[in-house]
């Protein structure tokens, strides 16, 4: 016959199955999660090293001349075209990005190699002989556009 001590004895030596299940429920969800996370940051790795191919077009839009009437002696007769939109197009025609110049008439864009047709939105501001045009754009390179837009003062 089994004493009161030996009965404690026997339970304490046994796993009870709730512990069971607990570390079975452990030992699954760790499995889970960890292959999530080795999925995760392989896949992090891969974007890591894939590498991101553009090229950068810059340029800088003016407006003038700002008087009829030029001379050596006075400043620049073109001014910064602040809020210009210029449109960047595929060679088919299809409209892939927009920029708009900041106040010293600026732009930047990052494109992926290629050529591409640039024009400009019609502007209250002025117009311009320098587009449409196409531009190459390469590999890890910058390309400069400057583009003036005169504003018919003669």
């Amino acid at each position: 016959m089994l004493t009161d001590q030996n009965k404690k004895q026997k339970t304490t030596n046994c796993i009870k199955p709730d512990r069971i299940m607990l570390f079975s429920i452990l030992v699954i969800v760790s499995f889970v999660f960890g292959c999530n996370n080795n999925h995760n940051s392989a896949s992090l790795n891969n974007m890591k090293s894939e590498k991101i191919i553009h090229g950068r077009l810059t340029g800088r839009a003016t407006l003038g001349p700002m008087s009829p009437v030029v001379r050596k002696d006075m400043p620049s007769p073109y001014e910064p075209a602040d809020g210009v939109k210029f449109m960047i197009l595929t060679t088919s025609g299809k409209e892939i990005q927009s920029v708009i110049t900041d106040k010293q008439g600026s732009y930047s864009v990052d494109l992926p190699p290629g050529t591409y047709r640039v024009e400009m939105s019609r502007s209250p501001l002025g117009f311009t002989k320098d587009l449409p045009t196409e531009v190459a754009i390469a590999e890890n390179q910058e390309t400069r556009m400057d583009i003036r837009l005169d504003i018919g003062i003669r």
